[in-house]
């Protein structure tokens, strides 16, 4: 059966078996479905979406019951929104770019505070709510074209042919391609992330409209490297560097920085 005219459960079993023929996606894959996914599919708007999940609490001693209890209700699972605007395969690259932020959310990358009362216990100033968009941009486009060139070189093509044809992400897949040939994956994976850094995206990111921030407490100057302190370092690729200072980490304690994480 065509993929358009598939059941969306059917479709969403497809995405997930298809980004598991990847090793590094099969292990986010893993870890996802242990909360659980839903994918809404449209015929509308851009490519896809994801939103990081916020907490909202009474009492900053409920965290332990309310995270138990999102996990046990299925409240908790993340909800990815794909188009089919763009046909097939662009669908299939745009839902890695969205499995990766999943993944990001997890390590805590977009800094979603804990509300208690509806009020955020963490903010950021405004340099700073810029600095972690673009590193979670940047970051999720560079590894889904890394992991859409090794699905294609595996026989699973449609998420690179995507990339090719992508409005947002062609011109990067094509120089990543070029560079591959004539360097090392880690270098033409540098190269992926500096690009995208001189691309029309950047400048889109930057341009969005940012929402003021109010809290007890207020975090300014973050950096990529204090974000890529967050990451694991069997999964922190070459191209980030870390501060080394575990800064973000520290006030994880009573404040998580993603309450998937727990």
């Amino acid at each position: 059966m065509p993929h358009l005219f598939k059941s969306p459960e059917q479709k969403t079993q497809d995405l997930l078996e298809f980004a598991k023929q990847d090793n590094r996606y099969n292990e986010i894959v893993t870890a996802i479905n242990k909360i659980g996914l839903t994918i809404n599919y449209t015929w509308l708007g851009n490519t896809g979406s994801y939103h990081p999940q916020a907490l909202n609490l009474q009492n900053i001693e409920d965290l332990e019951t309310k995270i138990q209890h999102l996990k046990e209700t299925g409240a908790a699972k993340h909800t990815i929104r794909l188009s089919h605007r763009f046909g097939k395969w662009v669908m299939y690259h745009t839902f890695l770019h969205e499995l990766f932020h999943i993944y990001q959310d997890t390590l805590g990358l977009f800094l979603i505070p804990l509300h208690i009362n509806g009020k955020p216990q963490l903010s950021l100033d405004e340099e700073s709510q810029i600095t972690v968009t673009l590193f979670n941009e940047a970051f999720a486009a560079t590894e889904a074209i890394r992991a859409s060139y090794r699905l294609k070189q595996k026989a699973h093509p449609e998420a690179w042919y995507g990339a090719l044809i992508s409005p947002d992400w062609y011109k990067l897949a094509k120089n990543y391609a070029k560079d591959i040939k004539t360097s090392d994956e880690e270098t033409a994976a540098k190269n992926l992330f500096d690009n995208w850094h001189k691309s029309h995206l950047k400048k889109y990111y930057e341009s969005r409209t940012l929402t003021p921030q109010t809290s007890p407490m207020k975090l300014n100057g973050i950096t990529y490297e204090s974000l890529t302190d967050l990451i694991p370092e069997k999964h922190r690729p070459s191209y980030l560097t870390p501060s080394n200072k575990n800064a973000l980490n520290n006030i994880k304690k009573g404040s998580p920085l993603s309450y998937l994480s727990n």
